[in-house]
């Protein structure tokens, strides 16, 4: 009972943190820093350990995904010969899509007329997917879906039946979505992004006639692998081809892509090629004109007096004639 009402001892702090007077040796600091350097020696050994520990986890992780890489991509290559062998012998069907759009003539207003509140529409357009030179593709194609911009009053337009093609009025281009179902719903139906065009390109602008309407297609094939896990009906259609030719389109002689041959692949190719050599030829010149008016104005530059490398004039004295230069612009 005696020992609780005795005082609580007070901790001895530790020697190397005491310092009683200011003349005190230097050497009672010394464990204090002996301590400090061996911590930092620990924890400098201990981070080198993690280092040393990520970088192993690291190199095995890369391994093991290199390894899982390597087996995917012979996976993928084995899928693509497959499919390679099997669409060699596979029944296709060639589609062009695309647009047309055609300029309105504006309406006239009177004078007293106020303009109108909605924008009114510049051209007429077709979105379309058709077969080439005419053929029909009903007897692979069930139906085509057209998804417009969605200002447009009922923006998704499904076509069931040829001519698969929706037509409208506007001012503006979009993007539209067209998707193409087959008579099997299971095949895998095919997306395309198509931007419909309602002027000439830049670089086309001046050699496009007025009146024409601007057309942009594409020709594309569509090919059906593995025919014989499709039911027979839809199969025999596939292989068999278009029963009939479908009637002359009403815009067929402004269309690009009829009479699609490998010669007008490899015509467009050698266009294409000639455009870019003239290109280059044009734009290197520019550039060697360039290169020597830089040298040029470097060296009026350096005739003046100023420094090309800080763009500073330099700091030596005018002389007599400079000075009376500038007094006569002054």
């Amino acid at each position: 009972a005696v020992g609780d009402c005795l005082p609580l001892r007070q901790p001895r702090r530790p020697r190397a943190c005491v310092f009683p007077s200011r003349k005190q040796s230097p050497t009672a600091v010394l464990p204090r820093v002996a301590g400090q350097a061996m911590a930092e020696n620990v924890a400098s050994s201990s981070m080198e350990r993690q280092h040393a520990l990520l970088a192993s986890q690291a190199t095995k992780g890369l391994a093991e995904t290199e390894e899982l890489a390597e087996a995917a991509l012979k996976e993928v290559m084995a899928l693509m010969e497959d499919e390679a062998h099997a669409g060699a012998h596979a029944p296709y069907c060639p589609i062009v899509y695309g647009s047309i759009a055609f300029k309105l003539k504006p309406v006239a207003r009177k004078a007293d007329e106020a303009p109108p509140v909605i924008t009114p529409a510049t051209h007429r357009w077709t979105l379309f997917v058709r077969g080439v030179d005419g053929s029909d593709i009903s007897h692979a194609i069930k139906s085509v879906e057209f998804k417009l911009h969605e200002t447009f009053p009922e923006p998704l337009r499904v076509v069931t039946e040829p001519p698969f093609e929706v037509s409208d009025e506007g001012w503006g281009e979009f993007e539209a979505q067209i998707t193409v179902r087959f008579h099997d719903d299971g095949m895998l139906p095919v997306r395309i992004a198509h931007h419909l065009r309602l002027h000439p390109q830049p670089g086309q602008a001046s050699t496009h006639p007025p009146d024409a309407p601007v057309v942009h297609e594409f020709y594309d094939e569509v090919v059906f692998n593995h025919p014989e896990r499709l039911p027979d009906h839809v199969a025999a259609a596939l292989r068999a081809g278009p029963a009939t030719k479908a009637a002359l389109h009403r815009y067929a002689h402004h269309f690009k892509a009829e009479g699609h041959t490998p010669e007008a692949d490899l015509a467009q190719l050698a266009a294409a090629q000639a455009f870019v050599a003239q290109e280059t030829a044009r734009l290197t010149e520019r550039l060697a004109r360039a290169d020597a008016e830089a040298v040029s104005l470097t060296k009026d530059l350096e005739a003046l007096g100023w420094s090309t490398a800080k763009c500073t004039r330099s700091t030596m004295a005018p002389t007599s004639s400079d000075a009376s230069a500038g007094a006569s612009r002054r």
